[in-house]
């Protein structure tokens, strides 16, 4: 019953954030196409919303770590098309920061509860062994900085651990930097009109996510067999 909540939970939330965003994308095609054929007025108009559009970019990236079930891979690339590559990836990791830091003080105040939310029975099993392993900050560490690992859901188990917040903020947000830079430059390619380019980047995105989330799950299998046997 539990791992059918949590499955109803992902599909509303991924359903309405794609209602949510085709609607916003469709409004914002219709007031800004003048704009967008001309990419210099259109970063003109960009730096013109000041620290609004900063805010927008920051506050998207902290509900996508918070949810956890949104992908990280548009609002990177946004971020990277709208500001370029050094605010792109400044504003992503203000934005990793504090999400991250609302997720583990969340899970502190009211334990698996939350949890329960967003990760069903089975996952929770796994992720238990994980977490109890006396090399968890080195775990924990590789998984971050490797891309295509559930970064958002193994990030709600920090909070049951020991871990220092201060330890929770340097591993979370530093660990997600290579994969932000490398996104924010695709966005950042695009808008330059540098097709070849944004293309060979997104195709190395999506080559290491698939190594990642493939060799992070042969890991945890081969791990969770390991306890079961000792």
């Amino acid at each position: 019953m539990a791992e059918k909540k949590v499955k109803w939970f992902r599909i509303i939330v991924l359903g309405l954030f794609i209602s949510v965003i085709a609607g916003l994308s469709w409004l914002l095609w219709l007031k800004f196409r003048p704009y967008i054929t001309d990419m210099n007025s259109f970063r003109s108009l960009v730096d013109s919303m000041g620290i609004w559009g900063y805010l927008a970019i920051i506050l998207m990236v902290a509900v996508q770590i918070i949810l956890a079930v949104i992908p990280a891979g548009p609002f990177q690339l946004a971020a990277g098309f709208a500001y370029g590559n050094v605010i792109g990836v400044i504003l992503n990791l203000i934005g990793c920061a504090i999400g991250s830091g609302i997720v583990f003080l969340l899970v502190r105040k009211f334990g698996r509860r939350i949890i329960k939310w967003f990760v069903n029975d089975s996952e929770m099993d796994k992720l238990d062994k994980v977490i109890n392993s006396p090399r968890w900050k080195w775990i924990l560490t590789v998984i971050f900085l490797v891309p295509g690992t559930p970064k958002d859901v193994i990030g709600y188990f920090a909070g049951l651990t020991k871990l220092k917040f201060w330890e929770w903020m340097l591993i979370s947000t530093l660990g997600r930097l290579p994969a932000i830079i490398l996104t924010v430059m695709g966005g950042s390619a695009i808008f330059d009109s540098d097709i070849k380019f944004a293309v060979i980047i997104i195709a190395v995105i999506v080559v290491l996510m698939a190594f990642g989330a493939i060799g992070y799950k042969i890991w945890l299998d081969k791990k969770v067999k390991k306890d079961e046997k000792s």
